[in-house]
């Protein structure tokens, strides 16, 4: 018996390199700032990135599906309409930071789609190439926020506690001033399901020294430390006169915050010799 999938998985069909070479160099133009890219999360840097990988499916002739909180998608058929591969990353960036930060997973995305195109092959699942919002919590203190609300999971109090920082813009303001819909949004109502994805592929650059430490092109990550964060911890000391309080009487936050760090780190040690890990 013929398998279809099998036949698929054993050609060859090269990406569209060029398309990718193309799309990150129009990128670093248009969002290019005195140092590096940046493409502030709901801001105008983000919003020319995604117009511009949406012309690109548009030419492709993929379809294009625009969430409540603006995630973009942008699917090739498959020849069923069962589960799909979705691959994707986000096109914000950290203010001054790199062009290939997310933007090569979409990039990657569209590579592969384009060469299925010009080959003229139609692979056995639907390909879906997902651009994500507001990855980077540089901007809006929360993790997560696009990919979260694609599957309903960004919290309506979020929409209206979390600003951005350097404008002081609401969560909820910079979705509706980006076409969102926030009160679909509030309401939990997601655009992705987990049944609906047989595979999650984002394609990313290493931005720690592991794979070039290890003289390795590309790696596939088994797992990944989380993001849970303490971000309104504090550790209050006491004012006092150099001259007159004793070490003994002293309550000294610099030297709390020091004797902390130090314990984190043996913390971390330990974690290590059990496998473990932390951030």
């Amino acid at each position: 018996m013929n398998d279809p999938a099998l036949a698929f998985e054993r050609a060859d069909i090269p990406p569209d390199i060029a398309l990718a070479e193309r799309l990150f160099a129009e990128l670093r133009h248009q969002t290019s700032d005195t140092r590096g890219i940046t493409r502030m999360s709901y801001g105008p840097g983000e919003e020319i990135a995604h117009a511009i990988v949406r012309r690109e499916a548009e030419a492709l002739g993929l379809g294009t599906e625009t969430d409540a909180a603006c995630n973009q998608y942008m699917t090739l058929p498959g020849q069923t309409n069962g589960p799909g591969i979705v691959i994707g990353s986000h096109l914000d960036s950290v203010p001054k930071g790199g062009n290939f930060d997310g933007g090569a997973g979409v990039q990657m995305g569209l590579s592969v789609i384009s060469g299925l195109v010009a080959a003229g092959r139609v692979p056995p699942w639907p390909i879906t190439v997902m651009a994500i919002r507001a990855e980077e919590s540089a901007w809006f203190p929360a993790s997560y926020i696009g990919s979260r609300a694609a599957f309903g999971r960004l919290t309506a109090k979020e929409l209206d506690t979390v600003v951005r920082a350097g404008d002081g813009v609401t969560l909820r303001q910079a979705i509706a001033t980006a076409g969102g819909h926030v009160d679909d949004v509030a309401l939990g109502g997601g655009h992705l399901a987990p049944e609906d994805v047989a595979v999650f592929l984002e394609p990313h650059i290493d931005q720690g020294p592991v794979l070039a430490l290890k003289d390795t092109p590309l790696g596939i990550v088994t797992d990944i430390r989380g993001s849970l964060r303490f971000r309104r911890a504090a550790c209050r000391g006491a004012y006092a006169h150099s001259g007159t309080t004793p070490r003994e009487a002293r309550r000294d936050a610099v030297l709390a915050v020091s004797e902390l760090v130090a314990e984190l780190d043996r913390l971390w040690r330990r974690f290590e010799a059990q496998a473990k890990d932390l951030t």
